[in-house]
């Protein structure tokens, strides 16, 4: 993960969400859940949290995340959202029922 400046409000992938929708860029299934782990972190998770820009970001990007060729992305991520107990509120784990 990288060293925000101390200014930096920005949850760290919505740059990488938006470009993602602009460029129609499908999303592996490992790619993913990097960026679940990432968001999850303690020092990024108050950024990304509570961000609607991000959310809605996400929400834009859903069918390139869930879509062909890996349309795997919920089974990938599913069993570690389910045995860590992840919150709702960590949404960008829960892409499925968005």
């Amino acid at each position: 993960m990288w060293n925000r400046p101390a200014n930096d409000t920005n949850p760290m992938y919505l740059d990488a969400f938006k470009y993602a929708l602009e460029a129609k860029c499908v999303f592996r299934p490992d790619e993913y859940f990097s960026m679940c782990l990432n968001m999850s972190e303690p020092e990024e998770l108050p950024f990304s949290e509570h961000s609607e820009a991000l959310y809605n970001a996400i929400l834009a990007c859903k069918e390139l995340i869930l879509d062909h060729p890996y349309n795997y992305v919920i089974s990938y991520i599913k069993p570690n959202r389910e045995n860590d107990n992840i919150p709702r509120s960590h949404f960008w784990w829960y892409i499925d029922e968005l």
